[in-house]
């Protein structure tokens, strides 16, 4: 799944309600294999973390295409 914000804190939001939703219908997400990303002229900026399962998900740098 992709999930794309304009913020940190939206994107944590969304984190939340996916969370919510999966403990609501049994499921899981591997959270060691999900990464964030940061995209746009700010990308090698340092960012909040962004949790998942209680964990900070790792960043990934994209390379300049």
């Amino acid at each position: 799944m992709i999930m794309l914000t304009h913020s940190v804190q939206v994107m944590q939001t969304m984190l939340d309600i996916c969370e919510s939703f999966a403990v609501d219908y049994d499921m899981k997400f591997n959270c060691v294999k999900s990464v964030a990303m940061q995209i746009g002229l700010r990308y090698n900026c340092t960012c909040a973390d962004v949790i998942l399962c209680n964990k900070p998900l790792a960043y990934v740098i994209q390379s300049n295409i």
